[in-house]
């Protein structure tokens, strides 16, 4: 396992908490945008203020479910959005939901 060697992903993400939501709202209902996000990933998250330097940007990926990302975009209206009080920007469950993650993230126990 020593010999690996480290990859950095740079990224910014500029999207605030209101942008986020309209954003998976979209993706849930669009389906134009999300077959223009799953072909063209740092395009598409670029107009929505979320900046992979071209070379760590991922070429393609999967989506989940309109469901679930509905089901996304509902949690980050709540309160307490991962079952926890954090202050995670919401840009990073773009992100989350932009690889494919099918579930959210488990709180920690007690």
């Amino acid at each position: 396992m020593g010999d690996q060697e480290r990859s950095w992903i740079e990224l910014r993400i500029g999207i605030t908490p209101d942008e986020a939501i309209e954003f998976l709202d979209a993706l849930a209902e669009d389906e134009d945008l999300r077959t223009r996000l799953e072909q063209n990933p740092r395009e598409v998250l670029l107009k929505h203020h979320i900046d992979f330097l071209p070379a760590t940007a991922p070429g393609t990926l999967r989506l989940p479910p309109h469901e679930t990302i509905a089901d996304y975009a509902q949690k980050l209206r709540e309160r307490e959005p991962f079952g926890r009080d954090t202050d995670m920007p919401h840009g990073y469950a773009v992100l989350w939901v932009a690889h494919g993650n099918f579930m959210w993230p488990r709180a920690a126990s007690s």
